[in-house]
C-alpha cells in the first residue's frame, strides 16, 4: 500500500530532480519502476524501495534498538523522531491508519519522557 501522486508532464523534469535530490541523499534507497494497482488498473510508477545490502540499513533491529535509535537519531535533514512524525501525521491527514508506524511513534515518545 502507498500513494501515487501524479505529476503533469510539464513538471515530470523538475519534480524527478526534487525526489531524487530528496531520497537519494545517501544510500538507502533504490529507484526502481514498479507496477501499481491505481483504482484497479495497472500503471507503472518510479518507486524508492529500501536497498536492504546498504550499509546504513538495518532491518533486523530489535524493537529497544528501534525506540533507542529513533528518540537519539539526527542527520542532516532532522531528526529521526521528527522524520517518524511526519510520517505518521501525513497518513493522519490522509485518513490512513498505520498500527505499527503509530505504535512505534508512541514507543518512541513514552521512551523519551522515561529518560
Amino acid at each position: 500500500e502507498g500513494l501515487v501522486y501524479h505529476i503533469a508532464r510539464e513538471k515530470v523534469d523538475a519534480e524527478i530532480e526534487i525526489l531524487w535530490r530528496r531520497e537519494m541523499v545517501g544510500p538507502g534507497y533504490l529507484p526502481k519502476f514498479v507496477t501499481a494497482m491505481v483504482d484497479g488498473k495497472p500503471i507503472r510508477v518510479l518507486a524508492f524501495i529500501a536497498d536492504h545490502s546498504a550499509e546504513n540499513i538495518q532491518p533486523n533491529l530489535c524493537r529497544s534498538e528501534q525506540i533507542e535509535f529513533i528518540s537519539t537519531g539526527t542527520g542532516i535533514l532532522g531528526t529521526s523522531l521528527e522524520y517518524l512524525q511526519n510520517i505518521v501525521g501525513q497518513f493522519d491527514a490522509l485518513g490512513i491508519v498505520e498500527e505499527e508506524c503509530t505504535t512505534l511513534l508512541d514507543d518512541v515518545q513514552n521512551h523519551i519522557k522515561t529518560q
